[in-house]
C-alpha cells in the first residue's frame, strides 16, 4: 500500500515537470512565430543557407552583407535595407546571388564615431609622444633632453636605437661627441620613422617662423629715472634686452642717467626707426634681420599703409641698432663699432671653443639674419666665469633673452657683461678683481645649449672682444 502511493506521488512528481517542459515549448515556438512576422513585417525574407564549406569541399555558401554603390562605385546607406549576397561555391570561383533587401539596423545608419587621443606635451606643446599612426600604436617617437653625462652612445641604448638613427634623425646635431646640456633631440624608434621626425623638426621650425612673423602691438610707458638706476638695471626690471633701451632713447651717455629723465618703455624687445628716402620695408626688414609681416603687426599697419619720409616711425620688433654703417672699397658693409686703440688688461673669463663670433650670422632660432653682439664661449654646465678686468659689478640678474646675466664696469667707458649662465655669485656693487669667479656656466634665457655669453661694450656700444682680449 505504502508503496503504491510513493508510486503515484511518483507519476504526480514527473507529470507536473512535464506540463512544465510542454509549456516552455509551447511558449518558445510561440516566440518563434512571432518573431518571424515581425521581421517579415521590416521586410526580411525567409530563407535558408547550406552548411559552410570546409577546406577540402569545392562548394558551399556564406551569408554576406552588400551594400548598394553609387555611380563611382562607393556603398551607400540602404532605403529599404542592406543587400545580402548569398555567395555560393566559394572554393570553385562561382559568382554569388543576392538577395534581399534587409532591413539594416539603426546603428548601421548612424554617423562615424571618432576616437581622438590627447598625449603628454611639454611647456611650448609640443607633443613629448610624437605622432602615432593608429590608436594603439607605439609613438613614432620620444623627445629627451640631454642631461649631464649623457652621450649619444648611453641615450641610444636607453631608447635601444642605434647612435646612426638618432644622428640622421636630428640634422642640427653639429658634434655627435659632444651634446649640449638641455640640447633637445627626438629619437625615432626605428630607422623607417627618420622621415616622420625629420617631418617633426620641419613643422617645428616652422612655428618658429610663424611666431617671428607676428608680433604683439607695440605699447609704449614713460619711466622716470631714479637715484641708482642705471640702463642695465632698468633694462633688467623691465624685462628687456638692454640694446631695446638704446634703439628707443637717444641717450648722449648711457652710463650717466640724471634721476628725473624720461625714457620710453615698449612692451617688447626691439628698437623705433624713422622711415627714410628710399627705404621700403622689404629693405628695413633684411637690413635688421626680421620679417615684413611682424612689422605690419607690431605698428598696426597693413601693405597700404602709408609711410612718410621723416615723418613715420617704425616699432621694429627683435631688431638691434646698427651704430656705424661704413663704406669700404669693397662695397657696403654694416658693422658695429671698433675702438680707436686696443684696452689692455682684458682676459678670457672662460676656455672653450667659440661656437658663435661677433658680427653678423644666422639666428639659431629663426635662420634670418641677426647681429650677434658677443662671444658664444662653449662651457659644460656649473663651470665657473672668471671676470675679464677689475672693475664693480653694476648689475646681477635676469635680463630678458639674456638669462641670469652680470655686468661689470671696468671704467673709461668699458663694460662686460656674461650672459646665460645658470648661478650668479656676486651682487650689484661689489667690487671685484680680473680671474674672479663671478658665476657659473649655463643655458638659461634664449639660449640652444650650454655656454657663455660674452660681451665687451665702449660706452654701451658693443665692439669686438676679440680686439681687446690676450
Amino acid at each position: 500500500m505504502k508503496r503504491s502511493f510513493r508510486f503515484i506521488r511518483l507519476l504526480r512528481g514527473r507529470g507536473t515537470f512535464v506540463f512544465f517542459l510542454v509549456g516552455m515549448t509551447v511558449l518558445l515556438s510561440a516566440t518563434v512565430i512571432l518573431a518571424g512576422k515581425r521581421a517579415e513585417e521590416r521586410g526580411f525574407a525567409p530563407f535558408s543557407v547550406a552548411p559552410f564549406p570546409d577546406a577540402t569541399q569545392g562548394d558551399g555558401y556564406a551569408l554576406a552583407e552588400m551594400p548598394q554603390d553609387d555611380a563611382e562605385g562607393m556603398p551607400l546607406p540602404p532605403e529599404g535595407g542592406a543587400t545580402v549576397a548569398l555567395m555560393g561555391g566559394l572554393l570553385s570561383g562561382d559568382e554569388g546571388i543576392e538577395i534581399g533587401p534587409f532591413q539594416a539596423p539603426d546603428f548601421f545608419l548612424s554617423d562615424d564615431v571618432i576616437l581622438e587621443e590627447k598625449g603628454p606635451s611639454d611647456e611650448e606643446g609640443h607633443s613629448l609622444l610624437g605622432p602615432r599612426k593608429a590608436l594603439d600604436d607605439r609613438p613614432v617617437w620620444e623627445q629627451h633632453e640631454v642631461a649631464p653625462g649623457d652621450t649619444l652612445s648611453s641615450i641610444a641604448k636607453k631608447y635601444g636605437v642605434s647612435q646612426e638613427c638618432i644622428a640622421q634623425a636630428n640634422p642640427t646635431m653639429k658634434n655627435r661627441d659632444r651634446l649640449s646640456l638641455r640640447q633637445v633631440l627626438l629619437i625615432p624608434r626605428s630607422s623607417a620613422d627618420i622621415p616622420a621626425v625629420l617631418e617633426e623638426h620641419q613643422r617645428r621650425q616652422d612655428e618658429i617662423v610663424a611666431q617671428k612673423k607676428s608680433a604683439k602691438p607695440v605699447v609704449v610707458s614713460s619711466y622716470a629715472v631714479v637715484g641708482g638706476d642705471s640702463l642695465w638695471s632698468i633694462a633688467g626690471k623691465f624685462n628687456l634686452d638692454i640694446n631695446t633701451l638704446l634703439g628707443c632713447n637717444e641717450l648722449k651717455d648711457p652710463d650717466r642717467l640724471p634721476p628725473g629723465a624720461t625714457l620710453r618703455i615698449p612692451n617688447q624687445d626691439g628698437i623705433f626707426y624713422v622711415f627714410r628716402k628710399g627705404d621700403t620695408l622689404k629693405k628695413i626688414s633684411d637690413r635688421f634681420g626680421i620679417y615684413e609681416e611682424a612689422i605690419w603687426a607690431a605698428n598696426s599697419m597693413d601693405r597700404g599703409s602709408v609711410l612718410e619720409v621723416g615723418k613715420t616711425t617704425l616699432f621694429l620688433p627683435a631688431a638691434k641698432p646698427i651704430t656705424v654703417v661704413q663704406q669700404a672699397e669693397g662695397g657696403r658693409r654694416d658693422s658695429i663699432s671698433s675702438p680707436t686703440k686696443k684696452a689692455g688688461g682684458f682676459v678670457w673669463p672662460l676656455q672653450g671653443r667659440i661656437n658663435s663670433s661677433f658680427g653678423w650670422r644666422r639666428d639659431p632660432f629663426s635662420r634670418r639674419k641677426d647681429f650677434h653682439t658677443g662671444l658664444d664661449i662653449k662651457g659644460t654646465y656649473g663651470r665657473p666665469i672668471g671676470a675679464a678686468k677689475a672693475g664693480t659689478v653694476v648689475y646681477a640678474g635676469w635680463m630678458g633673452g639674456y638669462g641670469r646675466t652680470v655686468v661689470i664696469n671696468h671704467g673709461g667707458g668699458y663694460t662686460t657683461l656674461y650672459g646665460h649662465c645658470s648661478k650668479l655669485l656676486v651682487r650689484q656693487g661689489q667690487k671685484v678683481e680680473a680671474r674672479k669667479i663671478i658665476a657659473r656656466c649655463g643655458s638659461t634665457g634664449r639660449s640652444t645649449g650650454t655656454h657663455l655669453h660674452f660681451e665687451v661694450r665702449r660706452n654701451n656700444v658693443p665692439i669686438n672682444p676679440r680686439s681687446v682680449l690676450r
